[in-house]
Formats: C-alpha cells, structure tokens, sequence
C-alpha cells in the first residue's frame, strides 16, 4: 500500500523553520519553489514553500501535485 504524504504549503521560510528542526529533511527542488521531502519509516511530508499570497500557495500546490 502506498502511502499519500502530508503536504504543508507555508508562505515564509520563517514558518518552516520548526517543521525542520523536527526532523532531517531532504532538498527536492528550488525552481519554481522550494520543496524539501521527509521520509523516516512509514512517515512521509512534503512542505513546500510558496511565498505569500493565495495565487502563490495554489501554484505551489499544483507544483507539488504535479
């Protein structure tokens, strides 16, 4: 069975900050937006960061869908 990760769509690297310190995450992309990956057992988390704004957080989704 394949697991779905929790996607979290932050607008501020700020933000971000303590969802890192939790864990050892993992560069996916930096183009178009930052994207980091988590993958610790049967655990999986995708944050990715949008930049402000609702037209950012809904092309950073899509991004990360696709």
């Amino acid at each position: 069975m394949t697991q779905t990760p929790v996607v979290f769509v932050i607008a501020m690297m700020e933000e971000a900050e303590g969802i890192f310190r939790l864990s050892s995450w993992e560069e996916m992309s930096l183009s178009p937006f930052p994207v980091y990956r988590l993958a610790e057992g049967a655990t999986q988390a995708v944050v990715v960061v949008s930049g402000i704004g609702t037209t950012n957080a809904a092309a950073a989704t899509q991004h990360v869908l696709d």
